[in-house]
């Protein structure tokens, strides 16, 4: 009967945590979106000089959210095996009266848990979205994520 009891509190407190919707960071930009509901995506937008950003569920905007966890200068990046880090840019928005907006920002997650393959410069910190099991890795600079990307390429060739 305890375990029942532990288990379903266990249960109980995990559904709590995904319905909170706490203020969006780069650290937890997954979790966050996975909190709502959704069919096939979740989709964080930021627009018009990232003075604005919108939550965006199955292409529909639903909710605007915090936009201060990016900075004016963030930069996007992937990273290719043959050409290293090169960058990009957001993907096109088009707002609920089908304007194309200016998108700074913006990252998608899918049902199944996997999200874009994305690295985010912001604030002189790199995050690097591409590990679909380990989360959200941070480097201090793009040099030691290229260190990090070619030491893992290395690794998958030998």
């Amino acid at each position: 009967m305890g375990l029942v009891y532990m288990l379903s509190i266990n249960t109980l407190e995990r559904f709590s945590e995904k319905k909170e919707h706490k203020k969006p960071d780069l650290k937890n930009l997954k979790t966050f979106l996975m909190g709502f509901e959704f069919e096939k995506s979740a989709r964080i937008v930021c627009y018009d000089n990232l003075s604005e950003c919108v939550v965006v569920l199955d292409k529909n905007t639903t909710k605007e959210v915090s936009n201060d966890f990016i900075s004016k200068d963030v930069r996007l990046y992937r990273y290719d095996l043959t050409l290293g880090i090169v960058e990009i840019e957001p993907d096109v928005y088009f707002d609920a009266n089908s304007l194309q907006r200016d998108v700074g920002f913006s990252y998608t997650i899918y049902k199944n848990g996997v999200g874009e393959q994305i690295i985010v410069q912001n604030n002189k910190k790199i995050y690097d979205f591409s590990d679909y099991f380990n989360g959200v890795v941070v480097y201090n600079n793009l040099e030691e994520l290229k260190a990090s990307k070619e030491a893992l390429s290395f690794e998958v060739l030998k």
